[in-house]
């Protein structure tokens, strides 16, 4: 469940499934109050970090995150290109 809340967020769905995600940097300018409360849920101390820090501590649950979704640095973009 928590990596399809995960994919769900961030949009990287699968091709079978494609996710844009939740749209969270515009949020900011629609509405403060729901993007505060956005920022608390995915915060370090957030109720979804909780969870991972938990799921982190049992060595059966594991979840491998695609590191095609990490951001690039443009320095080492220019380095790989």
């Amino acid at each position: 469940m928590l990596p399809l809340i995960i994919e769900s967020i961030f949009g990287f769905g699968t091709a079978a499934v494609p996710s844009h995600g939740w749209c969270i940097g515009p949020l900011a300018y629609i509405n403060q109050s729901e993007f505060d409360i956005l920022c608390h849920l995915l915060g370090p101390e957030g109720s979804l970090l909780q969870v991972v820090y938990k799921l982190a501590a049992d060595s059966s649950c594991r979840y491998e995150f695609p590191t095609t979704c990490l951001p690039v640095c443009p320095s080492v973009a220019d380095k790989i290109a």
